[in-house]
């Protein structure tokens, strides 16, 4: 991972318990990456339930490193998926749709 710069995707599941959403929340602030979303469903007692992650445009390697402790036994159940969600007018139209901005421009 270089010093490219981009939004990034996260998901991970974990089994939910205080303190998890903050460390992760933590780990990316710690290297640069502002949250720009989080999707986490309805807790279920002692079975994981996915958490997703959008940032906002940030560092590859400082994203790598915070998924590095994001990754850390007894955090995620699964493995980490992360994926680069680069500039394109579908993203951008999904965007103004989450913030309302689509919504209100509607007939």
């Amino acid at each position: 991972m270089g010093k490219t710069e981009s939004t990034f995707y996260h998901r991970f599941s974990v089994v939910d318990r205080p303190g998890i959403l903050a460390k992760s929340a933590g780990a990316l602030g710690g290297h640069g990456a502002g949250i720009r979303s989080v999707i986490q469903t309805a807790r279920k007692d002692g079975i994981p339930v996915p958490v997703v992650i959008v940032t906002h445009k940030a560092g590859e390697r400082g994203v790598g490193k915070a998924l590095e402790e994001i990754a850390a036994p007894g955090i995620p159940s699964e493995s980490v998926t992360l994926l680069r969600i680069e500039d394109d007018p579908a993203w951008r139209r999904y965007e103004a749709f989450m913030d309302g901005t689509l919504i209100a421009s509607l007939p």
